[in-house]
């Protein structure tokens, strides 16, 4: 019979071999153990893995640190044997990072799904954090951001699969994971500069076929519009896809019809705290897009959204300032959510397999756990265009 249990990761290997010695007396009580700079000579490895290794130790109160001077091995009387909190003995577990309660945007639960189903199937446990936009902390979603990817590294989880909160999210954290070899896999969206596996769907493709379908039922004025298109690689490649598909049918691309910050701030933070306040910003932002391309001497005939909730939220705007969708303008999403089916008329999109994400980044974090030094890889996954109601044939 196949077994389908997660091999035991270093960090454990270590540890247990460390206990080891310290039971049997080779590490007698009192005795310095050696430094996290020798552990990691001494099993080729990074000092992120030697260091979770001897927090197991701190733990199970095996050894107690003292500053400047070494880590010790304790009195026996002090070891605390049966202990299971955060130990080794726990169900080997990963994280997963979301940029936001995975409870308010639909992609997170989609994606949380097809994570829990592999990991149920590879047998690992799975640990969620979420990045909470309204407790009132002080300090920036970024920051926070960094801090929970912290606690993961220090909780012992194998490895991580995230979200990042923005292309802009801290170089410095995802820099040191890269350093060290921590095991993580970046979904949907890369942060700049960082050489990391990383799973998406073909934005750009996905985002040519729906501009390419406007093209066909005889667009030729197709604004594009962005909650912030450079705050995140999906949505600047959604833009490259869109130029690639206006210069491959030779459609005149026009500078009055981009808008790459319908948000002029934080568009995360509006996107996913989904506030009143939020809200009535979007609209207020919504309302001055629409007066901007509907009274341009030339004003566009369709308009291609880089997300769903942006194509929603300006058909029910455009309906209570009179503009008729598709008649008056024709819109277009990007993601399918399920949102879209308690809305008239039915919006014409493009489906991402959000499932399939999850599932395919924790097979992909599952090789990283067992080879650390394994080479970065990438992954896009089809997507595929939906056509609805909110497209206006002109041929």
């Amino acid at each position: 019979m196949k077994n389908n249990a997660p091999e035991i990761p270093l960090y454990q290997q270590i540890f247990l071999e460390l206990e080891s010695h310290i039971k049997s007396g080779r590490y007698p009580e009192g005795s310095r153990i050696p430094t996290e700079k020798e552990l990691m000579a001494t099993y080729r490895t990074s000092r992120i893995t030697v260091s979770r290794a001897v927090k197991e130790l701190e733990i199970r109160s095996y050894v107690k640190r003292l500053k400047a001077k070494g880590t010790f091995v304790s009195s026996r009387s002090q070891w605390n044997i049966g202990s299971t909190k955060n130990s080794t003995s726990n169900r080997p577990f990963i994280s997963i990072v979301f940029p936001a309660p995975v409870s308010k945007v639909a992609l997170n639960m989609e994606v949380f799904s097809g994570v829990e189903v592999a990991c149920r199937k590879l047998g690992y446990g799975l640990s969620v954090i979420s990045l909470d936009l309204e407790d009132g902390n002080a300090l920036t979603a970024i920051d926070r951001e960094k801090n929970l990817i912290g606690e993961v590294i220090d909780s012992g989880a194998l490895g991580a699969i995230i979200l990042p909160y923005s292309s802009q999210s801290s170089p410095e954290m995802y820099s040191s994971m890269v350093r060290h070899a921590f095991p993580f896999v970046m979904i949907d969206r890369k942060v700049f500069g960082i050489s990391a596996p990383f799973i998406s769907s073909d934005n750009t493709s996905g985002f040519f076929a729906i501009v390419e379908h406007l093209i066909q039922r005889g667009h030729r004025n197709i604004a594009f519009v962005s909650g912030s298109t450079f705050g995140s690689t999906s949505r600047s490649d959604r833009f490259a896809g869109y130029l690639q598909a206006m210069n491959g049918y030779r459609v005149p691309v026009r500078d009055e019809f981009i808008l790459h910050d319908l948000v002029p701030f934080d568009y995360n933070k509006v996107f996913y705290d989904q506030t009143v306040a939020g809200n009535e910003q979007l609209r207020k932002a919504t309302i001055q897009m629409l007066e901007h391309f509907m009274g341009l001497p030339t004003a566009p005939t369709a308009l291609a959204a880089t997300n769903d909730y942006i194509a929603l939220y300006t058909m029910n705007v455009a309906r209570d300032m009179g503009i008729r969708i598709p008649e008056d303008l024709s819109i277009t999403g990007f993601d399918n959510l399920p949102i879209c089916s308690l809305f008239s008329p039915r919006l014409t999109t493009v489906a991402q397999d959000f499932s399939g994400m999850g599932q395919s980044a924790v097979r992909l974090l599952e090789k990283l756990i067992k080879n650390p030094q394994k080479k970065n890889e990438s992954m896009q996954l089809p997507t595929r265009l939906i056509i609805g109601d909110t497209v206006k044939s002109l041929v």
